[in-house]
């Protein structure tokens, strides 16, 4: 099992946009939500790897910490048993005790299942279908990507020494709404 990433939005902590007053105070409920999914899949899937990639929005937290509170990004507590920051994703969404691995290092992580190369990513277009074909352009490898909020596919055929495979690059959406309630719909 695989997260795609942005598992939180993490507008509050958002120094490119504009923190509107309905977007205050998310956060919290945000983690209790997102744990309660991560729960549930951990629950449905006992014997499978589960890992979920660091996805832009994920990725604010470390960024807010290192921009206004630089003391707190490596703070653990006391009683603290597992070797990571107290403020992060992972820890915040209790990702160790669900038996989940947390790949961080966006946009450069990715994962692996089988032959398919999984990334949270960070090519966005805005024609319909372009990420995916950009995702296939150059690539030598299936590719599925997190990011964007539409679902998409491409593909191309490619001959590796007389081998002929098809290369698929996919964005299988989200899960957030999409009526602009979410910033970025």
């Amino acid at each position: 099992v695989t997260w795609l990433g942005d598992l939180l939005d993490c507008t509050e902590m958002s120094d490119k946009f504009v923190r509107e007053p309905g977007f205050y105070f998310t956060t919290q409920p945000a983690i209790y939500e997102a744990h309660w999914w991560l729960a549930q899949f951990a629950r449905a899937t006992p014997d499978a790897r589960r890992d979920c990639l660091e996805g832009n929005h994920d990725h604010r937290l470390p960024l807010a910490l290192i921009n206004h509170a630089l003391g707190m990004k490596k703070k653990k507590k006391a009683t603290e048993t597992v070797a990571m920051p107290s403020m992060s994703v992972p820890s915040l969404l209790s990702m160790p005790e669900l038996g989940i691995e947390y790949i961080d290092g966006y946009p450069n992580n990715e994962t692996w299942q089988g032959p398919v190369r999984i990334i949270h990513g960070d090519i966005a277009r805005n024609a319909p279908g372009s990420t995916a074909a950009a995702l296939v352009a150059g690539a030598q490898e299936s590719t599925v990507q997190g990011h964007i909020h539409r679902i998409e596919q491409a593909s191309k055929t490619i001959d590796i020494r007389g081998k002929i495979r098809q290369i698929q690059g996919v964005s299988p959406g989200c899960l957030c709404r999409l009526d602009y309630v979410v910033p970025g719909h």
